[in-house]
């Protein structure tokens, strides 16, 4: 697109200069659009953590629960899988009060 961009006048004729201004606007959208897509990533990226968050606790304190299928399982893990299973519960809660 051109659109006169400034007009020079002269002794027998003014002259008229026209500069095209098409990649500079194509340039600016292209801008608008990167920073409204930045923009919208940063907010869903924040709700995401949170529930990817849940899902690995979920996952882990499931994993421990399901240990008591397994009764005979030695002193020392069943200590570290307890262990494991209160973190993983105080995370829950230090999740939950935030």
């Amino acid at each position: 697109m051109r659109r006169p961009s400034c007009i020079v006048p002269t002794q027998d004729w003014p002259v008229i200069v026209f500069r095209d201004v098409t990649e500079k606007r194509r340039y600016e959208e292209e801008q608008q659009k990167a920073e409204k897509l930045e923009s919208l990533g940063g907010r869903s990226h924040r709700r995401a953590l949170p529930h990817d968050f849940n899902n690995l606790l979920t996952a882990i304190l499931g994993n421990l629960s399901a240990r008591a299928c397994y009764p005979r399982l030695g002193d020392e893990i069943a200590e570290r899988l307890n262990a494991a299973k209160k973190a993983s519960n105080r995370a829950e809660d230090s999740r939950s009060n935030c």
